[in-house]
């Protein structure tokens, strides 16, 4: 695991850890069944929540951040079109988020959650049908996910369908690549600054969208972006744009490789710096991975595309994390409950607040020194925390780090320690 998390840390900053509401609910008791032990002994006899748990941490320590991605419901079936279904009710899918977002609370990399991958065939965006609009079930998973770590962001994939049929056909829209309707009909969240959409869109490798055989290709494309999700970002709607899936085989001298050319370029024009690219791992069949079938050697093209697109990324520190998997969860619940500060305005200057930090089994009070520098910085912050802990109202004076996004003013200290 070290050697191919090296690889990653090289060359990129984050990863995308999908998982399965099966998986979830069920982190400590069902085993892995397609590892290579002979690859990874460090592995064997490990619960799929360990080593969830260790890949986290090792990420950790490699200056990697993970975006935690519900990509299924059922492990071995395939993506479903909406965000529940008949074994898996919306209550469900909330708990196995509640389990998820309490297991890795105390963990600074865990910075962002992907709510649903590829909403697609009758789900809907905006129209009120409260069992198809996957605009209304973001914003409701999206606030119980708020509700137990006020640190993470929020990512929302689009649908598939255009509102209109005909549209649809003609500028054909990928599984959750569809965002036209958000300027009409945003997600709305309970804190601000906590949305981000993030499209997923391919390239002719992954299936023959009739505007790829346009005699305008691939100069045709940028009309095609922007109708589909770019207009979040070029018309100002103040929401971020990360688009959470685009890959391919990127053969040199094919229309694949020349379409992930072009939107390299297209992302760089438009200042969209960051995405996701699908995948690391060989053995994803309609687009291969940054590696090849031996998990060792790099697949150039693709590395010199990302390149292209994200020519500088942000170097995290490697540092470690403990985790609070044991951690109750009604404790857990309690401590979310306790009221955030109103998130901070740019607009205004420093002022002091009130703040309760959360973490282990106490939740500190300390005044909130807001700036401008400590809403936007994701990075280290030190808090004074001389006040009584409210919780076992012993002392606990001293200089703490804290890790973990700031804009709300609720800092988690699970994995911190006094300095």
């Amino acid at each position: 695991m070290n050697r191919l998390l090296e690889f990653i840390a090289e060359h990129f900053n984050a990863i995308r850890l999908p998982f399965s509401a099966e998986l979830a609910l069920q982190l400590d008791i069902k085993m892995p069944k397609t590892i290579n032990f002979s690859c990874n002994p460090e592995l064997k006899g490990l619960t799929s929540g360990q080593i969830m748990d260790r890949l986290t941490a090792s990420c950790a320590e490699h200056g990697l951040l993970v975006m935690l991605d519900m990509h299924r419901l059922a492990a071995a079936e395939e993506i479903p079109e909406l965000w529940y279904n008949d074994a898996y009710s919306e209550a469900l899918v909330k708990q196995a988020w509640e389990i998820i977002v309490l297991r890795y609370r105390s963990c600074w990399n865990v910075f962002a959650v992907d709510l649903k991958n590829e909403p697609h065939g009758c789900a809907t965006w905006g129209d009120g049908n409260a069992a198809t609009d996957w605009r209304l079930a973001a914003e409701r998973l999206g606030a119980a996910v708020l509700a137990l770590n006020p640190s993470l962001l929020l990512f929302v994939e689009g649908v598939e369908r255009c509102a209109n049929a005909e549209q649809h056909e003609q500028h054909g829209c990928w599984w959750g690549g569809n965002l036209a309707a958000a300027q009409q009909a945003p997600v709305r969240l309970p804190i601000r600054n906590k949305l981000v959409y993030a499209p997923h869109v391919y390239g002719p490798d992954v299936y023959a969208q009739p505007y790829f055989s346009d005699c305008t290709f691939p100069s045709n494309m940028p009309y095609i972006w922007r109708q589909h999700f770019g207009h979040i970002k070029q018309d100002r709607l103040g929401t971020p744009v990360c688009p959470g899936e685009w890959g391919g085989w990127a053969r040199p001298g094919s229309q694949d490789h020349e379409w992930q050319q072009a939107y390299a370029v297209w992302l760089i024009d438009n200042d969209i710096t960051d995405s996701f690219y699908w995948c690391l791992n060989p053995n994803s069949g309609d687009t291969g991975g940054v590696l090849m079938d031996d998990w060792h050697t790099p697949v150039q093209p693709k590395l010199d595309i990302l390149h292209t697109a994200h020519p500088m990324p942000t170097n995290w520190p490697r540092q470690s994390v403990q985790l609070q998997s044991s951690f109750a969860a009604g404790q857990c619940q309690q401590h979310a409950q306790q009221a955030p500060c109103p998130p901070a305005d740019v607009q205004q200057p420093p002022h002091a607040h009130s703040i309760r930090a959360t973490g282990g089994c106490c939740t500190f009070q300390a005044p909130c020194n807001r700036s401008n520098e400590a809403r936007l910085v994701f990075g280290t912050v030190q808090v004074n925390l001389s006040p009584s802990c409210l919780d076992c109202h012993h002392s606990h004076p001293g200089t703490y780090e804290v890790h973990g996004w700031v804009d709300t003013c609720v800092y988690d200290i699970c994995s911190a320690s006094a300095i």
